[in-house]
């Protein structure tokens, strides 16, 4: 299945919310983190995820797909995000430790790839528990690898054929030891 990073990082949560509690959580318990920082904290556990770096591994292969009327001529390549995983909370440590736990779980795996991902914890889950004004609040980090594949196909409503081109040469074939390159035509015609 191919996606975008988008759908890639969303494909996380959905394992995540599936995975970190056996009653499933909800958006708000596996939310995205805010870009600027300044949103109010809940006093209820949650995580946030962060994409924190994006890279293709190996060459963009080039796909044609003739299903239609028309050909398409897309892109196609392997992508690696790491993400952050912050959570917030005593439950939020836990939801951590049994998602990881469940990963290699034949639920899980049907999970992953009914949303196009894989998962690759990097590394455990950190305890960085911070001093308040009321005392220290529980916190937890984690670095995750997922995988991908991301694809410039068009979904069937949004497909544009490429141009068809239309080409005839002519071409006059003459003994090898009467080859005379002014003598070649070659007729090209294009649309």
């Amino acid at each position: 299945m191919a996606s975008t990073s988008e759908q890639a990082i969303q494909g996380f949560r959905v394992w995540f919310k599936a995975m970190g509690d056996a009653a499933g959580l909800a958006d708000a318990q596996v939310r995205m983190a805010e870009p600027t920082g300044d949103a109010p904290r809940s006093s209820a556990a949650y995580v946030t995820v962060r994409e924190l770096a994006n890279v293709g591994v190996g060459d963009r292969q080039e796909c044609n797909s003739l299903s239609g009327a028309d050909p398409i001529v897309y892109y196609k390549q392997f992508r690696r995000m790491t993400i952050s995983l912050q959570g917030y909370g005593t439950d939020a440590g836990e939801w951590m430790e049994r998602a990881f736990m469940l990963l290699g779980s034949p639920a899980s795996l049907a999970l992953l790839t009914a949303q196009g991902v894989t998962i690759r914890a990097g590394g455990g889950r950190r305890n960085i528990a911070q001093l308040l004004d009321t005392g220290f609040e529980p916190r937890w980090s984690q670095d995750v690898e997922i995988e991908y594949i991301h694809s410039t196909q068009p979904d069937a409503e949004t497909q544009t054929a490429l141009a068809t081109a239309v080409t005839t040469i002519t071409t006059q074939v003459l003994p090898l030891d009467e080859v005379d390159p002014d003598a070649l035509v070659n007729t090209s015609t294009y649309p």
